[in-house]
């Protein structure tokens, strides 16, 4: 997966703030099948939807939240409330299905996902099937 193609599909933004207001945060997306992983968590900052972070799932469902700032990969999000949606991954062999998933885990307004930053522990999102 390329970082490209996530600033052309305007997933990551500059942000705001210095570094220092950047908080770690480590995620599992509970239930997720493992045809999920290589997809994308994408949360947006309540305060200013155009503060944005990512976190590539791995087969077991977990991730880790960063952002693209200034040309420079961070790890981790600035502090506030954020709501949350799954991203799948366009890239691919052509031969590859995308994973069926349900359409409310694609938007932000329907996922039910939030989460705080900064996160006292890992940030559980519940993901049930159709």
């Amino acid at each position: 997966f390329r970082i490209g193609s996530l600033v052309s599909a305007g997933i990551l933004s500059n942000g705001c703030g210095p570094a220092s207001d950047v908080h770690p945060v480590t995620g599992q997306l509970q239930g997720a099948p493992a045809e999920l992983a290589g997809h994308l968590i994408e949360v947006s900052r309540d305060s200013d939807p155009n503060t944005r972070g990512f976190g590539t799932l791995d087969a077991q469902g977990t991730f880790r939240l960063e952002r693209l700032t200034d040309g420079r990969l961070e790890r981790g999000v600035p502090a506030g409330s954020y709501r949350a949606r799954l991203v799948l991954n366009d890239e691919g062999d052509g031969k590859t299905k995308r994973p069926a998933v349900p359409r409310r885990y694609l938007e932000f307004q329907t996922s039910g996902w939030t989460l705080q930053v900064p996160a006292a522990q890992t940030v559980t999102l519940n993901y049930q099937g159709k």
